[in-house]
């Protein structure tokens, strides 16, 4: 009765975040089920986000498996599951993923996730992945990569926090050689901090 109260649209997003410890029990999912398509896209992903705590993943081949999934839900899942990993065999399965990322299905938004997923774990193979998108140069002496991806690995290495991306972080808002579109998204990402 509290979610399909019309009086508490407005706090039903930070509502369903705040339960980032739930683990769905069947009937809990049945409710939440319908308000995967609700208005308010806070709500979708943070009824998203919950219920992919009911999705089981046993190993790494699992999570792969899910991140090849249609269903945000899964995909989700699948992160939950390399972020708790945490070691260097799960980031470079995930870098893997993430440097073939653009022959799958996965959204915008599902990228940004599964970068700041791959920072969050602070892995030497995750480093280095994110290191290479901001500064390896083709024959011309340009970055290789693009904007797009560049904001990526920027949102990565603000999920990091650590002294290896700090250092890189400064390097983006200081070079002229990243575009405006980059340095604000990182002032937008730190919360205008710069």
């Amino acid at each position: 009765s509290f979610l399909s109260n019309p009086k508490t649209v407005g706090v039903l997003a930070p509502f369903l975040e705040s339960l980032s410890d739930l683990e769905p029990s069947p009937q809990i999912i049945t409710v939440l089920e319908a308000y995967r398509t609700h208005k308010d896209l806070n709500v979708v992903e943070a009824v998203a986000e919950l219920l992919s705590r009911a999705v089981s993943v046993n190993n790494l081949k699992d999570a792969r498996r899910l991140l090849d999934s249609k269903d945000s839900t899964e995909q989700r899942a699948g992160l939950r599951f390399f972020r708790q990993a945490g070691d260097e065999s799960a980031a470079q399965v995930l870098v893997d993923f993430l440097i073939n990322i653009n022959d799958t299905s996965w959204d915008r938004l599902a990228q940004r996730r599964a970068y700041a997923c791959l920072g969050e774990m602070r892995s030497h193979h995750g480093h280095d992945h994110l290191k290479k998108i901001l500064t390896a140069k083709g024959l011309t002496g340009k970055l290789k990569s693009n904007p797009e991806q560049q904001i990526l690995a920027v949102r990565g290495l603000v999920a990091a926090d650590d002294r290896f991306s700090e250092e890189l972080l400064k390097a983006v808002m200081s070079e002229k050689q990243y575009s405006g579109k980059v340095r604000l998204a990182l002032t937008r990402m730190r919360g205008g901090k710069g």
